[in-house]
């Protein structure tokens, strides 16, 4: 039953008891047309009182009672809509709000907050945290209620295992220049907003890639400094206890490489390039690996592994539904009496973790590079966008066509096109939708750089058609995204270069 609390004095309302933090509140929901779904945990049989708002705090409890020092998270601005009940004998209760479809308040910051009455010696016993969440129309996107602290390019995004993402390293603008941070940076769907975390990788990382590994850990691979020097160094990153550890640093320095998780908890790291300085394109080449390599958390080693049958950067990697890694495409070199030349591939590759073999497996038509690759939930695999050209007379072209790949019947199918042409971009699955959002339209080798891709794309599984539904609010180049809200929203990451740095989709 719901009740609102303009029936009951404030002064009784507002005030809490020292003592442990036992109130609880989580969120779920949020999207217009829909509701906004509120589950409290507590003491059992006390009452509550949840306090939604459209401001933040604080807002001191000593006005109305003296005696209490603290203050709440949120503003007391939406009176008529505070909701008063009893936590059951669990100590838990859920209140919902139907949200109407509204167009006028896409957009509007929402904050909540419950207490917990009666207190002693004060008149309410417990504060919860608080949430906080954009209103969104479904299919559109919306700014993040707290913005991340540096303007956010080349960095990596990683989902967590409580469902927060972790964004590390990067740079940031540093006059007409730019410089690699080693910051990590903590986005909390609770809160919608982002914490600058106390500890810091061991140096600054840009090109990176990020690895949760199955205890909860993050595995931060390679990467560039601020003047491009590719490193070999690797640390680990450990949520739970706010520690960086320096762990053992791969074979050989590598960015634009892959990193994938194994089902037995190691990470199997493929291709990639210690020097991408075009300047020297001979050296540039000369310095892709073939190599592959497993880290082994267990015990803090890498052991190399079979290798790609040529050098390759630019590919993608994913665990199919068989258990093996499936690597594909990218810019190949091959080398031809010493010298080295580089083409995009078709080429695709199996590497299984039990042997330790790199496998042959079909091709897929038509070359490609950049491309985004994603395992489908029947164990398929999608691989879309991407680019093709001359590298030789610097001809890139973006690509729109998608493949599926039959893993048991070791096949590649073409599918539905999309309706934008993208360079890296990002392929996800939330909650069973495919989505296909950010990427380039052009695309500099030299810069890895180019015109952002605003269209929202989606398509269902198993069947693969795409539909066009809404748009990101800024042009982001490079931009990196997670799903989160499980999988309701879409959190993208990156710079516009004017200090815009974040935003979220509303898949539904």
């Amino acid at each position: 039953m719901r009740h609102h609390l303009f029936l009951l004095p404030a002064a009784l309302l507002l005030a809490t008891a020292a003592g442990a933090q036992t109130a609880v509140l989580t969120r779920s929901g949020g999207v217009l047309g829909t509701s906004a779904d509120f589950a409290l945990q507590g003491d059992p049989g006390e009452i509550f009182i949840l306090i939604p708002s459209l401001t933040n705090g604080p807002t001191p409890l000593s006005l109305f009672d003296p005696g209490d020092s603290r203050s709440l998270a949120v503003g007391l601005d939406q009176i008529p809509l505070w909701t008063i009940g009893f936590l059951n004998g669990a100590g838990q209760a859920a209140v919902s709000y139907p949200l109407a479809a509204e167009p006028a308040l896409h957009g509007l910051p929402v904050y909540a907050q419950f207490v917990t009455w009666p207190g002693n010696p004060t008149r309410v016993d417990d504060i919860s945290n608080y949430t906080a969440f954009p209103l969104t129309m479904p299919e559109a996107s919306t700014y993040t209620v707290g913005e991340v602290s540096k303007e956010a390019t080349g960095h990596a995004l990683t989902r967590l295992a409580d469902g927060r993402v972790l964004v590390s390293g990067g740079s940031k603008p540093l006059g007409a220049s730019s410089v690699a941070v080693n910051e990590l940076e903590v986005f909390d769907p609770a809160t919608y907003s982002f914490t600058l975390r106390p500890e810091v990788m061991s140096q600054v990382r840009t090109a990176h890639t990020a690895t949760r590994l199955a205890d909860g850990r993050v595995l931060l691979c390679g990467g560039a400094d601020s003047a491009g020097v590719i490193t070999a160094s690797v640390d680990l990153w450990d949520p739970a206890a706010g520690t960086v550890t320096p762990a053992a640093p791969m074979s050989v320095a590598r960015t634009q490489h892959t990193a994938t998780l194994l089902p037995d908890g190691r990470v199997f790291v493929a291709g990639g390039t210690s020097d991408f300085d075009f300047s020297d394109p001979l050296g540039a080449l000369a310095a892709i690996h073939a190599t592959t390599e497993a880290y082994n958390p267990s015990t803090n080693s890498w052991s190399p592994s079979a290798s790609l049958p040529k050098p390759r950067v630019m590919h993608a990697a994913s665990l199919a539904g068989d258990g093996r890694v499936l690597i594909t495409g990218g810019i190949e070199v091959t080398y031809i009496l010493g010298i080295p030349f580089a083409d995009f591939s078709a080429d695709c590759r199996a590497w299984n973790p039990t042997t330790g073999a790199m496998q042959d497996v079909s091709d897929f038509s038509g070359v490609r590079a950049g491309h985004a690759q994603l395992t489908l939930a029947d164990g398929d695999v999608l691989v879309a966008g991407g680019a093709d050209g001359n590298l030789i007379t610097q001809v890139i072209n973006p690509l729109a066509s998608v493949r599926r790949y039959d893993v048991s019947a070791n096949s590649w199918a073409n599918v539905a096109s999309m309706a934008n042409a993208r360079v890296y971009p990002n392929l996800l699955d939330a909650a069973g939708t495919v989505v296909a959002i950010g990427g380039l339209s052009t695309l500099d080798l030299a810069t890895l750089t180019g015109a952002p891709v605003l269209d929202v794309e989606t398509s269902g599984q198993p069947a693969i058609a795409w539909t066009t539904n809404g748009a990101m609010l800024l042009g982001r180049p490079l931009v990196l995204s997670a799903p989160i809200d499980g999988g309701r929203r879409i959190l993208s990451v990156g710079s516009d270069g004017t200090g815009q740095t974040a935003e979220a989709y509303a898949v539904q």
